[in-house]
Order: structure tokens, then sequence, then C-alpha cells
């Protein structure tokens, strides 16, 4: 497993298929964190969702940096599809671990806020920042060409998605049916409901969160390993 990321490493970064993503990433913090005075929670949560975007993109694009060849022959080596899939999905995690900590040291570092940062704000500000970009990666897997063709449907289906996830409180408040089609989207909003109107993060408050996050992470990992193992060329 730890030999196919590394490979799989590699040949991403090769690809620059991250360029993009990361360097809208960099502008909008810029922009966010010459804003001042900061709101601790507010602008934490609205930059985990960036990175949520910015990680189901690059989740989207993933499968395209390597070529069909190779893969095959990458397979037959493996001789463990699963394990495959599952290594293309860790090495993405990890390259969102970097990025969430990134995100969080630039963001501790810029000052301005308008409350003093506690230990536990940055320790939360970090989770927060890894369960998002965690479960943004799988999410933006499912949209791939492999399991919808049409580049143009699943680009606007993927961006459409994203952000419902992002406003599903707001949405279900408006329209209230929405919540029984939208509740299978991955559960952010949670962390909105909690943390948007406090002036702190907490520990405690963030466990039932984490923990469903992590849930629905493992459950939409399994789901695409499924579904890709049945798509496999």
């Amino acid at each position: 497993m730890v030999a196919l990321i590394k490979y799989n490493w590699r040949i991403y970064l090769k690809s620059h298929k991250y360029i993009l993503p990361i360097f809208i990433l960099i502008i909008n913090m810029v922009v966010t964190y010459t804003l001042r005075p900061i709101d601790i929670t507010g602008t934490f949560i609205f930059s985990a969702c960036l990175l949520f975007f910015v990680m189901a993109w690059m989740g989207y694009t993933y499968f395209d940096a390597e070529q069909n060849t190779s893969e095959e022959i990458l397979i037959l080596k493996s001789k463990n599809y699963t394990q495959y899939l599952l290594s293309k999905i860790l090495m993405l995690q990890f390259f969102g671990v970097l990025l969430s900590l990134f995100s969080t040291i630039i963001g501790i570092t810029c000052g301005g806020f308008l409350y003093p940062l506690t230990i536990v704000d940055i320790v939360s500000i970090l989770i927060i920042h890894i369960v998002f970009s965690n479960i943004g990666v799988v999410f933006g897997m499912f949209f791939q060409p492999r399991i919808i063709s049409n580049t143009k449907t699943s680009r606007l289906l993927i961006f459409l998605l994203i952000i419902v996830s992002i406003f599903k409180e707001q949405i279900v408040k408006e329209v209230v049916l929405s919540k029984f089609i939208i509740w299978i989207l991955p559960p952010i909003n949670m962390f909105t409901e909690i943390f948007l109107h406090l002036h702190h993060f907490s520990l405690i408050r963030l466990l039932v969160p984490i923990i469903t996050m992590a849930v629905y992470t493992v459950f939409e990992a399994a789901l695409l390993v499924t579904i890709m193992k049945k798509r496999l060329y």
C-alpha cells in the first residue's frame, strides 16, 4: 500500500493538475485575510468550505493524471484493485492534509481577529480543515469520467452539489421538503449550524460532527470503490 501511495504521489505531482485549484485557494485566502477584523469561527469555516471545494475539484480530475496503459500494468502488479483504488484515495487525502496545514498556518499567522485565538481554536481549525478536505476528495471522485461520461453534466453536477452541500441548512429552511433529498450530500452544514454564531470553537461540540463526517467518508469511499470495480475499463 505504501509503495502504491508513493507511486501515485509521483505521478500526480508530474501531472500538475493541482496547480490551478491551489492557486485559486491562495487567491481566496489573500482576499479573505486582508479584510479586518476577522471573525474566528465564520472565517475558518468558510476557509474549510473552500478547501472542500478545492479537494473535490482535485478528486474530480485526479483519475486523468495517469494513462490507462500504465494504470492497467500497475493494477496487474498490485493484484488487488481495491487496494489500488484505496491508495489513490489515501494519497489525495494526504495532499489534503498538507493543504489543511497550510491553510491553518496562514490563517492563524495573519492576525487581526475579533477575539484572541486559543489553543482549542487552533486545534479545532486544523481538524475541521482535514475533515472537510478528506470528504471533498472522495466526493469529487464520484463525478469523474469513468462514472459520469458526459463532461458537461459531471462538471455542472459537482459544482451544483458542492454549493448545495455548503448551503444545505439555508436551503432546508426555505424549502423544507428538500431535506428528504439533500440529506445524502456531505454533512458539512453541521459545522455551520453549531459554530457560525459562536466566537470560539469547542472540541466537545466538534465531537459529533467529526464522527458523522468520518463515518460518511468511510461509507462514500466504500461505495466509490464498489462502483469503480464495476466500471473497470
